[in-house]
């Protein structure tokens, strides 16, 4: 009897409850779609990238070339006060649950992130799932402030390429601050943050006739990934190596493979469906990569019969011994040019070995990952030919 009481209170409590604890009218806030931090004299200089409510609001005839969004910036020591007193700039407060990206300069990343994350991680009003890149070779603000052709907001063109480049290249890893804070708070992890850099800097970046020209206009490029040493930048790893870091961390949805079949003579395979894991082999102590997926034939210059077995099987060994050779050099290379565990190789082993874990962990970047082994294993399938012209390489 009490228990239905119970249920019975709690049903009737639903109908008078409404709205929710943080509520806000839309027309008091800006909404904030980016934030940039850059260095300054004082501290910090924070960039809040706000849609224009009144562009959206007005219709074709009176709107002009009124951009879609508006640029506010402050300078403090500290971030939060840094963002409150733009409200003397801006005439409603800055609302940053529909976040997009978080754009890091190169020299507040080189410097370390903790503020960062102490700032972010504390507002009860941000939502963690924006992605997060450092504005390489350039300021976050001459990233947000600049006029992108197709896509008038800089923030929505960025997630936009990340997307299509995770689907179809496998270069970007999306990385949002939750993924961040995952990396920053577990002792066996190194961060890692992709980069995005300007083509070009002119004065038109951030005016219209930016977005007017056919060709020379600035454009906001996705280029290479930050690798970071307790919790500092220290270098970033090319778009083509980022792939690789991908195959290991399991991040690759689409890839292109080029390899070369003949002397001189390449093929290009698009690989679909990718697979791939990094395990720990307890018996033989080594970290063990596995890459599968369905690849197609695109392009190829030099003669192989794929009519035949045999000729598949050949361009399927040409494929598989590309990717684990450069999967293989990449690790090598990194580890002796870096020596940071951005690979997450100790969480492995951590997850796997726990007792095997403890006697390595505190000489891991002494000895232990310098020695770590290694095997990367590939088998990738070709399951469609594309149009057959071996006439053309017959002759």
């Amino acid at each position: 009897m009490r228990l239905k009481k119970i249920k019975l209170c709690f049903l009737f409590s639903v109908f008078f409850l409404s709205g929710c604890y943080n509520y806000h009218e839309l027309s008091e806030l800006s909404i904030t779609t980016a934030i940039g931090i850059d260095k300054s004299e004082n501290g910090y200089k924070l960039i809040a990238q706000v849609m224009n409510i009144q562009k959206k609001n007005s219709d074709a005839s009176s709107g002009g070339n009124t951009p879609e969004v508006i640029i506010y910036e402050n300078e403090d020591k500290s971030l939060l006060n840094a963002l409150r007193h733009i409200v003397l700039q801006a005439p409603k407060k800055l609302y940053p649950s529909h976040l997009d990206i978080l754009l890091i300069s190169e020299d507040v990343a080189k410097e370390g992130l903790e503020d960062i994350f102490e700032f972010f991680f504390r507002d009860p009003n941000v939502r963690m799932q924006f992605n997060v890149l450092i504005a390489k070779g350039t300021t976050s603000e001459e990233v947000l402030e600049t006029l992108t052709p197709g896509q008038a907001v800089s923030s929505k063109n960025i997630v936009d390429s990340q997307e299509t480049d995770a689907k179809y290249l496998g270069t970007s890893q999306l990385i949002t601050f939750e993924d961040l804070m995952d990396m920053y708070l577990n002792p066996n992890k190194e961060i890692i943050i992709p980069a995005a850099i300007l083509n070009t800097k002119t004065s038109e970046n951030n005016s219209i006739e930016n977005i007017e020209k056919a060709n020379d206009n600035t454009k906001i490029i996705l280029d290479s990934t930050g690798v970071f040493k307790d919790s500092k930048l220290i270098g970033y790893i090319d778009n083509e190596e980022s792939i690789y870091l991908n195959y290991i961390k399991g991040e690759v949805l689409g890839t292109l493979i080029i390899c070369e079949c003949d002397k001189g003579n390449y093929l290009t395979s698009e690989v679909k469906n990718i697979k791939s894991t990094a395990n720990f082999d307890k018996k033989e102590k080594k970290i063990v990569i596995e890459v599968s997926g369905d690849g197609n034939i695109n392009e190829m210059n030099c003669y192989i019969d794929v009519e035949k077995d045999s000729g598949i099987e050949k361009i399927e060994k040409l494929v598989n011994d590309e990717v684990e050779k450069n999967i293989n050099k990449f690790i090598r290379d990194s580890i002796s040019k870096y020596n940071s565990d951005f690979f997450s190789f100790l969480d492995i082993i951590y997850k796997s070995d726990y007792t095997y874990y403890k006697t390595i962990k505190d000489n891991w970047y002494e000895s232990g990952l310098k020695n770590l082994k290694f095997e990367v294993k590939s088998k990738i399938k070709i399951t469609k030919k594309g149009n057959v012209l071996r006439d053309i390489y017959d002759k």
